[in-house]
């Protein structure tokens, strides 16, 4: 089981690397990332953009990327098309957004005609890394479901469940997030995680333990559990916590990287092709470890 970010970095490299589409590359964060990447192996980059800009920034920052394919659209947004098209064709098995707008990306590469959508959800995972604890908590899903539906969290769960057994997690305790511990009929998220644990148990999620509803303070403390009367395996230890709706997951993404400055990175699970976009403002190293990360949902899966 990977306990923090260096683990999933390590144990990527024992992987062969993946081709990546990077949409609009002419990024510095991202260019680092993807060079620091290139170095340990897990990464053959093409990158998609403004082709001049791209060489300059990769001389500057002195990258050993000088031999890497550069395919030339100037304009962002085709560059973002360009990347995706590269993706659907079979000829990069991740596409990674650069120096593009996060929405602008997903718009793109989860159109319902030329994007990357098929038949599942696409969901969004958070690792919050705590190296307090020395271990990596699993978030989801503060970037794509606004509102979702009972039957869409279900799938949400599915989704996580499947990339957290990639880290190492072969049956994930999924706890599922409102405001108390008891079901009430004036708050619907109580209702939601009572179904889920239900259909949990009757085996219609599977290869979890799933639990809820959870206030915050009863996931993070074994004390505060018990003295609520909480029992059980999630309290103070849930592997997984499923927000109920986006404002809550975001909003815990963002105390645990501004308020408290643990580390946090985000990957989407169930689109045809992997898609890797972290925020504009992460440093190279989170592009590293999403890299990494992309490297065993794809590896894993296929058995290589």
């Amino acid at each position: 089981m990977v306990k923090n970010f260096n683990d999933i970095i390590k144990l990527a490299q024992n992987y062969k690397p993946i081709r990546v589409a990077v949409a609009a590359a002419q990024d510095e964060s991202v260019l680092k990332g993807i060079d620091q990447a290139k170095k340990l192996n897990l990464i053959e980059p093409v990158l998609v953009g403004d082709e001049k800009k791209i060489r300059e920034l990769i001389e500057l920052l002195g990258c050993s990327l000088k031999e890497t394919e550069v395919i030339h659209v100037k304009d962002e947004m085709q560059a973002c098309y360009k990347a995706i098209e590269i993706g659907r064709s079979g000829k990069a098995e991740a596409v990674m957004k650069g120096k593009i707008d996060s929405g602008m990306f997903l718009s793109v590469a989860l159109n319902n005609k030329s994007g990357l959508r098929g038949k599942r959800l696409i969901s969004c995972v958070c690792l919050l890394e705590n190296p307090k604890a020395n271990r990596i908590l699993y978030l989801t899903d503060a970037v794509l479901n606004i509102s979702p539906t009972l039957q869409e969290k279900s799938q949400m769960i599915e989704n996580a469940v499947e990339f957290v057994k990639t880290m190492g997690i072969p049956r994930p305790k999924v706890a599922v997030i409102s405001a108390v511990e008891f079901v009430s009929p004036g708050m619907p998220s109580t209702i939601d995680a009572a179904c889920l644990s239900k259909m949990a148990e009757r085996g219609q999620i599977k290869d979890a333990v799933v639990d809820g509803p959870f206030a915050l303070d009863s996931l993070f403390s074994f004390e505060a559990a018990k003295r609520k009367g909480i029992n059980g395996p999630l309290a103070g230890g849930a592997d997984i916590w499923l927000a109920p709706n986006i404002e809550t997951a975001n909003a815990i993404y963002k105390l645990w990287t501004h308020f408290v400055e643990f580390n946090a990175i985000g990957v989407s699970v169930g689109a045809e092709v992997q898609l890797i976009h972290l925020p504009r403002e992460s440093p190279p190293e989170a592009k590293l470890v999403g890299i990494a990360a992309t490297v065993l949902m794809i590896r894993k899966k296929e058995g290589k």
